[in-house]
């Protein structure tokens, strides 16, 4: 593929390692709306997850998915450590590792389960979240969970490409949709308010905060897609999500406040290269050697703060000009390949 979108993904599933955790306790605990009132609602799904880091707790072991997307993922939710709602609205979460989490309720409308990517879609609601519960070893540990809000909203792929796993938080990414799960951070993870496989869009989401949410996806196809936006539930209905891919009918504009950059990268010969040369501290070496580039990608999250001198534009955040670097690749790949297409 064009380069960053194969090379993001295949990073983020080749990057699995995991801490095994030792002490157990359990989490009991259930729903309450929006007065504090308890909610007899079964079959809402609590997931687990690291409180700092995001990760969940995997199902079959006690073990975190840190610090990429496992490859399982492809395989669906039900991998991820959860319990299922009971008539009156509780749950139980047993063998929980000694240590801090954070709880992600939410259920598909007519499923009482998990379902699998090869189910039909279904309506995701939210039902709220609670941070920073804490297990000891050999205790229960009680929590209630409150709505986050009851705000709908639909989202729409650009493309309409489905096979895509939708993950939305109160948090935003730390970089560029394009870097995809490596430009997501702990704090995008650690505040994911809801997690979906979509089949084919659109997506209904009900149950969202009156404050902005941001929404990344994921499409697992030969030639990954990734995308996401944010936006403000409440205040308009549809919401759009471009997937940024090499398919023919792939999205590969580049967002507006980088044009400049983009622009500059595509019309200045060796332009990239100029700036790796003059920042030597900043970067590993030639970013047309994939291990340069892997290593880049490696060690992203610490470059945030970073800014470099960009000829016309000034100062520039480094990873906007990571991020202009692999949007102009993606357009050039489109329009090279569109150009061909009209050749008798």
């Amino acid at each position: 593929m064009v380069g960053f979108a194969a090379a993001c993904l295949g990073v983020c599933l080749a990057m699995l390692s995991s801490a095994v955790l030792a002490a157990e306790g359990s989490i009991s605990g259930y729903l309450v709306d929006a007065a504090g009132e308890r909610k007899a609602i079964e079959h809402v799904v609590v997931f687990v997850a690291d409180a700092k880091t995001g990760y969940p707790l995997l199902q079959d072991s006690q073990k975190t998915l840190s610090p990429g997307l496992d490859a399982s993922l492809q395989k669906g939710l039900e991998g991820f450590r959860h319990a299922i709602t009971s008539p009156d609205g509780s749950f139980l979460l047993k063998n929980i590792p000694a240590g801090e989490w954070r709880l992600v309720a939410q259920e598909w409308i007519g499923a009482d389960h998990v379902p699998s990517p090869k189910e039909e879609d279904r309506i995701l609601q939210l039902h709220g979240v609670v941070n920073h519960v804490v297990v000891r070893d050999n205790e229960v540990t009680e929590v209630r969970i409150e709505p986050l809000g009851d705000k709908p909203a639909v989202l729409e792929n650009d493309p309409q490409e489905g096979n895509t796993y939708v993950f939305l938080s109160a948090k935003a990414p730390f970089a560029e949709p394009i870097f995809g799960p490596l430009g997501w951070g702990d704090s995008f993870r650690s505040h994911i308010i809801g997690i979906t496989h979509q089949s084919k869009p659109p997506l209904m989401v009900r149950g969202l905060p009156d404050t902005e949410v941001f929404v990344s996806v994921l499409n697992y196809d030969n030639n990954p897609g990734i995308g996401g936006t944010s936006f403000v539930p409440g205040k308009s209905w549809k919401q759009t999500v471009p997937i940024y891919a090499s398919w023919s009918n792939g999205y590969y504009t580049p967002p507006e406040r980088l044009l400049p950059l983009v622009d500059y990268l595509d019309q200045t010969p060796g332009g990239m290269e100029k700036l790796v040369e003059d920042n030597k501290d900043l970067f590993p070496g030639d970013l047309k050697n994939p291990n340069n580039l892997r290593q880049l990608y490696d060690q992203l999250e610490s470059l945030k703060e970073k800014t470099i001198e960009v000829p016309g534009l000034g100062k520039q955040q480094i990873l906007d000009v990571l991020a202009a670097r692999s949007y102009g690749e993606l357009r050039k790949y489109h329009l090279k390949r569109k150009a061909a297409a009209k050749q008798p």
